[in-house]
């Protein structure tokens, strides 16, 4: 008896991709571009850091030309780190970048602050997340 294998392989795949994509990203959109966040974990921690993924898209297409700085800070709280910018880092495919979060050491509300850097023109985006104290 011979199956179709293939058919298989392909549901299976198409489950495992839309698992894989669920993550709870956020996206904006500025002046034409597209930013996606990922973060895992995917609901941020108190005391704990997070590991950052942007996709960056300009009509639809990866803007490999384009760099990525992000910062967090606390709306209404001023902290020392509030205006340090760190630089993500390319990833292999155009138009993603990588980077880790400092330690969110506290429950509330907390913005990452990304900057879109392509040529002479920066853009800016917010991203708002509210953490929860442990119980």
């Amino acid at each position: 008896m011979r199956r179709n294998v293939s058919g298989i392989f392909v549901v299976m795949t198409a489950g495992m991709l839309s698992l894989a994509c669920s993550d709870k990203g956020q996206q904006r959109e500025v002046d034409g571009m597209s930013l996606s966040v990922f973060s895992r974990p995917a609901v941020f921690e108190v005391g704990s850091n997070a590991e950052i993924t942007a996709t960056l898209q300009r009509n639809g297409k990866p803007a490999g030309d384009c760099s990525l700085r992000v910062r967090q800070y606390m709306p209404g709280m001023e902290m020392g780190a509030d205006a340090a910018w760190h630089t993500m880092e390319p990833d292999r495919s155009a138009g993603k970048f990588r980077a880790t979060t400092g330690e969110f050491s506290m429950g509330g509300d907390w913005e990452l602050e990304f900057a879109i850097e392509c040529g002479e023109v920066t853009r800016k985006a917010a991203f708002r997340y509210t953490l929860e104290w442990p119980e």
